[in-house]
């Protein structure tokens, strides 16, 4: 396509000028280079596949694979696909990602010449991204997770005053027929009440756990009226002793209690109301239905008084869990069941917030 004149004697004369003047390009040259570089597959050949994609570029665009950046109206366009205590499920289409990310590096994309050059580094730097995904949210002691361009994505979505009332709240989720947890990609409160987290993978079962940091001493506050102030246990366990009755139990044991029928006594205030403190004395002690002490709903082989090792053994709540498990319909559409639970009203108190999302779970 070029046309190469040589000097043999020397080019400092009229030859030579002559030689470097007919050096130029023919007039098919331009073109043809041109008809070359619009083919993907020739600007492919000519990459140096050992050069890796810049760090910060994978990086921001696998941070792009996790949603960081997507305004919150493009994933719930309409709050009633969200409404207040309410968790929904989903999975991420892998074309879907591949169109925003081919979005996002349509910048200064002008002429048919770009979109060739994109076209040829495309599947490159997007398995760069894909990697780096198990790297934007690093586990202490742990390898990043391995991912891919062909990893697929999925997770929840949480509206619920749990997720303020508890900032710790903790979450698992399990493929099918898989005993290791899933790596999470994401996990992240967009606001006062909502939360996303994304999975690496699709996940069968998934569990959210109170804050299991602590020890918790507590009763269910679950009025009828608002003039209604009682606090109430839901479940007893057993002591392991001897007389009969739930005491009698295995040491540990719950027992669920129906209505729930133990009303914790409160003391009282100088005013109305009460102090929301336990009367610790007098509910350790009391033996009958009118004293409303834990002997009495115990059994005939509770103490009275209860120990402290046994008052405790009463009275700790431990971290309660919400189970949703991936079922198959007749129709054969995996769902969750609960299926897109919508939470009853959390309104009442923040000890009702907990019932609502977490229930009587273990």
């Amino acid at each position: 396509m070029i046309q190469r004149a040589t000097c043999s004697n020397g080019c400092n004369n009229g030859n030579g000028t002559r030689a470097m003047a007919s050096w130029q390009p023919t007039k098919n040259h331009l073109p043809g280079l041109k008809r070359f570089l619009s083919e993907p597959e020739h600007i492919r050949g000519l990459l140096n596949e050992d050069q890796p994609v810049p760090d910060d570029i994978a990086g921001w665009l696998a941070r792009l694979r996790l949603l960081y950046g997507v305004p919150f109206n493009y994933l719930v366009p309409d709050e009633k696909m969200l409404p207040q205590e309410s968790i929904r499920f989903f999975s991420l289409d892998p074309n879907w990602l591949e169109a925003l990310l081919d979005g996002a590096l349509s910048i200064g994309r002008n002429t048919s010449k770009d979109a060739a050059h994109d076209e040829a580094v495309k599947e490159i730097v997007h398995e760069a991204a894909a990697r780096a995904v198990g790297e934007i949210r690093p586990r202490f002691g742990q390898e990043p997770p391995a991912t891919d361009s062909s990893t697929v994505y999925s997770g929840f979505l949480l509206r619920s005053a749990v997720v303020s009332g508890w900032p710790g709240l903790e979450v698992e989720a399990y493929a099918a027929n898989s005993p290791e947890s899933l790596p999470i990609c994401r996990f992240e409160r967009l606001s006062r009440d909502v939360m996303l987290c994304i999975f690496s993978g699709l996940f069968e079962k998934l569990y959210l756990h109170e804050p299991s940091e602590g020890i918790q001493f507590g009763a269910l506050y679950e009025p009828t009226n608002p003039a209604d102030t009682r606090y109430q246990m839901d479940q007893l366990r057993g002591l392991g002793v001897p007389g009969g009755g739930i005491a009698s139990k295995p040491a540990g044991e719950p027992v669920a209690q129906k209505n729930p029928t133990v009303t914790v006594p409160l003391r009282a205030t100088q005013g109305n109301g009460n102090m929301r403190v336990i009367e610790a004395a007098k509910f350790a002690e009391g033996t009958t239905k009118a004293s409303g002490g834990l002997p009495y709903f115990l059994g005939p082989g509770a103490p009275s008084p209860l120990t402290i090792s046994q008052f405790s053994v009463e009275m700790v709540k431990s971290p309660q869990r919400q189970e949703f498990v991936d079922t198959t319909t007749a129709a054969g559409v995996p769902t969750l069941h609960p299926p897109n639970r919508k939470l009853p009203s959390v309104k009442r108190a923040r000890a009702k917030n907990q019932r609502d999302l977490f229930g009587k779970g273990d």
